[in-house]
């Protein structure tokens, strides 16, 4: 049984594992939580890492908050959201609306800031 270590260990700690993450025979073992080193005091925990998330929609513009709200409205109607879940999602959405044309209109006055600033005597 030829074994080999996990590629996400360090290579210079690699010889300090007693338990590691192994393939046997093209088989995967199960990953360990804590790994034992040869002196126990030094024993450590490993967390795992945690598995991909899934992304929700991007929220940059004002076209992408209209287009989820109708999403959850439309969810709402035809039953697969919550009365409930869609006010407080909706409730949020309109928050980030807000932000994003305060971040516009920011920009928009900076730049007129500038403009009117170059122009000065």
């Amino acid at each position: 049984m030829a074994a080999r270590e996990h590629v996400g260990y360090p290579p210079d700690s690699a010889a300090d594992h007693s338990a590691v993450d192994t393939v046997v025979e093209g088989e995967q073992r199960p990953k360990t939580a804590t790994l034992a080193l040869e002196n126990p005091p030094q024993s450590r925990v490993v967390t795992p890492l945690p598995s991909p998330r899934r992304r929700g929609p991007v929220l940059e513009t004002l076209t992408d908050v209209r287009r989820e709200m109708a999403r959850v409205y439309r969810g709402m109607r035809h039953g697969r959201i919550d009365t409930q879940d869609a006010t407080r999602m909706t409730y949020v959405l309109s928050q980030i609306a807000k932000i994003i044309q305060t971040a516009e209109l920011e920009a928009r006055v900076a730049a007129v800031e500038r403009a009117l600033g170059s122009r000065k005597p």
